[in-house]
């Protein structure tokens, strides 16, 4: 099981109003979800401290038993950590999330207008919530582009890209890139 494996696991086997406190999701959820936390020396390598994954995707499709959608839903939610640390609940409204207050902490814009899907939180309150557990935030960044010509023969090769950003003391750092052209 990959990193990626353990972020979208849960959201294709239960309903979204199930999420983070069914029995349905506890035994859907990966094994990392369970307690919350990914072992420094685990099977996806080394890493200087445990790792919380930060985002679940809800995803379901048309064509299923289900006739009530036309379209196929991907929601980006906050993990159970999050949701929990941070007393959220959905308020029944798909891809929102809000504090006991009825503030809205975080959110998937691409519910309600076209766009890609991103988990976005309110930045004072997600910041408050780390000091407060004495976490930071990493973020991976990759990416790969082929560069092709119409004689698929004449292969010219790929460009991976890989960095990582932070976010400690409520601030962003960046580590630099590293390109790797493969022919």
């Amino acid at each position: 099981m990959s990193l990626r494996e353990i972020i979208v696991d849960a959201g294709q086997r239960v309903f979204y109003g199930e999420f983070f406190w069914s029995p349905a999701f506890s035994s859907h959820s990966p094994e990392n979800e369970k307690d919350g936390w990914i072992d420094p020396d685990s099977e996806f390598g080394r890493f200087p401290k445990p790792l919380l994954v930060t985002a679940n995707n809800y995803f379901w499709e048309t064509g299923s038993y289900d006739c009530s959608m036309e379209d196929s839903i991907g929601i980006k939610l906050p993990a159970k950590h999050i949701v929990q640390g941070m007393k959220l609940h959905h308020n029944y409204r798909e891809g929102h999330c809000y504090d006991s207050a009825q503030r809205l902490m975080a959110f998937d814009p691409s519910v309600f207008q076209e766009g890609a899907g991103a988990l976005l939180m309110n930045r004072n309150a997600f910041i408050e919530f780390l000091a407060k557990k004495d976490y930071g935030v990493m973020w991976t960044i990759l990416g790969e582009k082929q560069i092709l010509e119409s004689d698929v023969d004449e292969y010219k090769g790929r460009l991976e890209i890989s960095a990582s950003c932070f976010l400690e003391d409520g601030k962003f750092s960046y580590s630099n890139p590293i390109c790797v052209f493969e022919k």
